[in-house]
């Protein structure tokens, strides 16, 4: 009984020291599992312990089971605070004791403005707030609320190609509806957004990108996944990634099994095993299986993390787009090789919505090509690759 009081009471003690900000020199606002692997790596590069660090995690019930399992997996950390878990001042938990469900109150997005605000008066003085997502307002807002020396903008897939693109150009985001602007308007006036954009900013990015003058670009080189990346065993299969191409309204569910025929056939000589995207809907995963023969799997972890140090790796990784293969090139070298397989002209509409970013992604990914990174024309797929 001694022991059971003596132990709560040391774990009340620390965490009111952690309340007071004894130890915290970071917080990373994040929302998706690509975001929290960067924020691994930039504790990596900027030199800062994880027991420095809070994680604030902003993510929806899709992602934050995965970013559960990956906080718990690096573990470490000297806090983490679930936004939709926790009451208008929120207290920094470990991530044990983190939770899915919302808060029965206060779980509306829209109170974490005041939320945001609270725990930026609490953390007091920082040495760096970095962004998971710079196109996220609720992140912009924490920023500009903390009393911090540096603000950092971590990579969020190739949205950051097109962050850089509007910060160069002085302005910020496409045309907005009018109802979006009146209930922007709604939440600074009411709830005391502050959405503008940081004066300076730092890019920690793995991408080529250029920004204005007041702003500086650090190189992510994935330093430390490079580190652990050659003691995974090795399987002599194929891993091809899949994506909510279908749910993005991207292809039809018909156009997506077209594609994915054609590499089947490509890769007809080997085993292959598809890994679902956390966003794509599962029974249409297990019929993609049923249909190609292929394995399917849907990992706890981003596919970088999961190769590098969970493993198994296997030969071959491919997919039609994703972040995760120039990543994976970064990381991995010339341990994987690396297939990207195009859209058809046919059936990928150019004027949709997302067409123009999807065309800029192959161009990259063209001038990436070389003897462990190939791009694949999906009407040249006849022929089974050796």
């Amino acid at each position: 009984m001694k022991k059971s009081i003596w132990k709560f009471a040391t774990r009340f003690l620390a965490n009111v020291l952690k309340s007071n900000n004894m130890s915290y020199h970071a917080v990373f606002l994040l929302k998706s599992p690509l975001q929290l692997l960067n924020a691994l790596e930039a504790c990596q590069h900027f030199g800062i312990a994880r027991r420095e660090c809070v994680l604030v995690l902003m993510a929806d019930h899709k992602s934050l089971p995965q970013m559960l399992s990956l906080v718990k997996k690096t573990s470490g950390w000297g806090g983490t605070v679930s936004l939709v878990n926790v009451g208008l001042d929120p207290s920094i938990q470990e991530s044990d004791g983190l939770s899915h469900e919302r808060h029965a109150i206060w779980g509306n997005d829209a109170f974490g403005i005041i939320k945001l605000k609270n725990l930026a008066r609490r953390l007091g003085r920082l040495d760096y707030v970095f962004l998971g997502d710079l196109g996220n307002l609720m992140m912009r807002h924490f920023a500009n609320l903390a009393d911090v020396s540096e603000v950092v903008a971590l990579d969020d897939g190739t949205a950051t190609l097109q962050y850089a693109v509007w910060r160069n150009q002085g302005r910020w985001g496409r045309k907005q509806r009018l109802s979006k602007k009146a209930g922007l308007w709604l939440k600074r006036i009411a709830l005391g957004l502050r959405d503008n954009l940081p004066g300076r900013l730092t890019f920690f990015s793995a991408y080529e990108i250029e920004v204005p003058p007041q702003d500086l670009v650090v190189k992510n080189t994935f330093m430390d996944l490079r580190a652990q990346a050659g003691d995974m065993p090795l399987e002599e299969s194929v891993f091809f990634l899949g994506g909510p191409l279908v749910e993005a309204s991207i292809l039809s569910e018909e156009e997506y099994l077209w594609h994915l025929e054609r590499v089947a056939r490509y890769f007809s000589n080997r085993k292959v095993t598809y890994v679902a995207h956390r966003r794509e809907n599962w029974e249409r995963v297990k019929r993609i299986g049923r249909a190609l023969g292929w394995d399917v799997r849907l990992f706890d972890y981003p596919i970088e993390f999961q190769l590098a140090v969970v493993g198994p790796r296997p030969r071959i990784l491919a997919a039609f787009f994703s972040s995760a293969l120039e990543n994976c090139r970064a990381i991995f070298g010339d341990m994987l090789t690396i297939y990207a397989f195009t859209l058809s002209d046919d059936q990928f509409a150019r004027k949709a919505e997302r067409g123009e970013s999807v065309k800029n992604v192959y161009d990259r990914y063209a001038r990436l090509s070389g003897e462990f990174f190939h791009v694949v024309d999906i009407h040249n797929t006849l022929e089974p690759i050796a």
